[in-house]
């Protein structure tokens, strides 16, 4: 094979990796991130929903705190094991572990959801965010304008905020998956 034909194969390949899963690269944020070590009391002002009859809240708490016990597990293009998590992944393992089936994309993720009013969002509701008119990344609200993700290569799963300059110039709304 030529060196021109072998170019060629690896720049179409590239092209191809880069359609799918999450598309995201994210700056170094230029301010620090906040992150929790452990799942935020139900006290807090985006949690006061939870318990006392309120039949989803079982399902929410499970997918937060799944989410919250991936903390620190490496990005990994295509990832959807506690191994490695891209976006998508992390939502889609989040989800399973509460019997939630959500698609795997952060585009058909996207698709799934109700779109939901950032005001009203619930801790477990997804966070989604776009590069030019295409959504590339998901994240996991958590309250308080805060959501976990997987953000990239060479990072882990954290928590950032919507407010952060990165993610606020790119978000494009709050989601909740119907079957729960």
């Amino acid at each position: 094979m030529t060196l021109l034909a072998h170019t060629r194969r690896l720049v179409c390949l590239a092209a191809l990796l880069g359609l799918t899963a999450c598309a995201w690269a994210p700056p170094p944020p230029t301010s620090p991130v906040s992150a929790r070590e452990s799942v935020p009391a139900q006290t807090d002002a985006g949690w006061s929903n939870w318990g006392e009859g309120n039949p989803e809240s079982s399902f929410r708490e499970q997918i937060v705190q799944t989410a919250m016990a991936m903390m620190g597990t490496p990005y990994v293009y295509g990832g959807a094991t506690p191994r490695g998590f891209d976006c998508s992944g992390l939502v889609q393992y989040s989800y399973q572990k509460a019997g939630i089936n959500v698609p795997r994309t952060s585009r058909g993720q996207y698709r799934s959801a109700k779109p939901v009013p950032v005001a009203a969002a619930r801790p477990g509701d997804l966070v989604f965010f776009a590069s030019g008119q295409k959504i590339s990344h998901v994240g996991i609200y958590l309250g308080d304008d805060e959501f976990i993700h997987a953000p990239e290569t060479g990072q882990s799963v954290k928590i950032s905020s919507i407010q952060d300059g990165y993610y606020q110039a790119r978000f494009v709304g709050a989601g909740r998956i119907p079957e729960y």
